[in-house]
């Protein structure tokens, strides 16, 4: 196998990315190697082109498609494959979620060993109402032709009239600036400029020009599929007196909780409250916002300067991309009854999930939803309970 060459490939499943993954076996090779195509569907047979080998796996280019998938679909979108934003609307909305089921389970097995029926069995998915249109808060950029998304990998614009996944309002927002606006004289001073759309709970549509990335706050982007993840946080955290929300930001999943819980103490280094050297012992009942980095937090174990001795009754967790790392640890050491682990990564989750489930933790249960239709992302919360 050689650079260059085209060869016949049955296509297996997706991957968490843009790519959907096959198998070729070379003759003479004990293993199969993995090649990863885009633009492919799981179960077809394509004919693709290698274009880089990585040692493990190689990279290839679809060049046609031989025996299509029932699931391939039309993609609406007249830049698609050509902008960064969307890379799966060439499925079907349920192979899509077929495919991030798969995916998620997969990762979890393969990082906690645990039998993949027995994670199937505790799995619900929830799909979104709204596979398209859904988007509150959008990011485009712009020059002196158009505005649009960076093309993948690439600070180049690809240029578009609108985007099918912005809900409908912002839709008019994007018309309403490519109408109105002089591109050329906002593109002057740099060559590009950037434009970020929130439409807020009551229907308006706020514009931050060439501001930093959630200038008016940051608001998940799907406010439908935002509302039940709430809910699941809030069944699995059922009460107490006093819950960690740990990269809770302005407490979105746990603001919903404050008449289950004495004390919420929502933890973020982006947090716009109090400097927690400040606050005070005993604490008085309700909810603190505290900015601080969540790993000096937890080793710090700020709470009990605050007159908190006894047992954290839950503690929910949110963290970046990146994941707990370290922080999972200490997560765990603390032995609370409840821990609720949510991720837009299911990679991270994976790995950070093992520091629980080697630590009297058992997964209690596992819910996907589809916060991001026509891409591979996808929100997942584990509720996890001491054995």
């Amino acid at each position: 196998m050689n650079t260059g060459d085209t060869i016949e490939l049955n296509i297996d499943r997706m991957s968490f990315g843009p790519a959907a993954v096959g198998r070729i076996q070379p003759a003479g090779e004990e293993r199969a190697i993995v090649v990863f195509v885009e633009g492919a569907c799981p179960n077809e047979r394509a004919l693709v082109k290698l274009t880089k080998n990585h040692k493990s796996y190689w990279q290839a280019q679809l060049v046609s498609i031989i025996e299509p998938s029932s699931e391939r679909t039309q993609p609406p979108c007249p830049v698609f494959q050509r902008c960064g934003g969307c890379q799966w609307q060439h499925l079907s909305y349920p192979a899509q979620v077929a495919a991030k089921t798969e995916i998620l389970i997969h990762q979890l097995n393969r990082a906690t060993r645990i039998p993949s029926e027995e994670l199937k069995a505790k799995l619900q998915v929830h799909g979104a109402f709204s596979p398209y249109g859904y988007r509150a808060r959008l990011q485009v950029h712009g020059d002196g032709k158009g505005i649009g998304f960076f093309a993948p990998a690439s600070h180049s614009i690809v240029h578009a009239g609108r985007c099918l996944v912005a809900h409908p309002d912002i839709q008019n927002a994007w018309s309403d600036f490519l109408a109105n606006r002089p591109l050329a004289e906002l593109a002057k001073a740099t060559g590009q400029f950037k434009i970020e759309w929130t439409r807020t709970p009551n229907g308006q549509v706020k514009e931050a020009l060439n501001r930093k990335h959630a200038a008016d706050g940051f608001t998940q982007v799907n406010p439908e599929q935002n509302e039940v993840l709430i809910k699941i946080v809030a069944d699995r955290a059922k009460g107490g007196k006093l819950l960690l929300d740990l990269y809770g930001g302005d407490g979105n999943l746990t603001n919903s909780l404050t008449g289950s819980f004495e004390n919420i103490l929502s933890v973020d280094s982006y947090n716009d409250g109090a400097d927690p050297i400040s606050v005070q012992a005993p604490l008085k009942p309700g909810r603190l916002f505290v900015r601080e980095k969540v790993e000096d937090f937890l080793s710090d174990q700020r709470w009990r300067d605050w007159g908190f001795e006894g047992a954290i009754d839950c503690i929910v967790t949110d963290p970046p991309r990146d994941g707990l790392r370290e922080a999972a640890g200490h997560i765990a050491d603390l032995q609370a009854p409840r821990v609720i682990l949510v991720s837009c990564d299911p990679s991270t989750l994976a790995r950070d999930l093992t520091a629980f489930t080697s630590s009297r933790y058992q997964v209690d249960a596992i819910h996907l939803i589809d916060m991001f239709p026509q891409t591979y992302h996808l929100e997942t919360v584990v509720s996890l309970v001491l054995n």
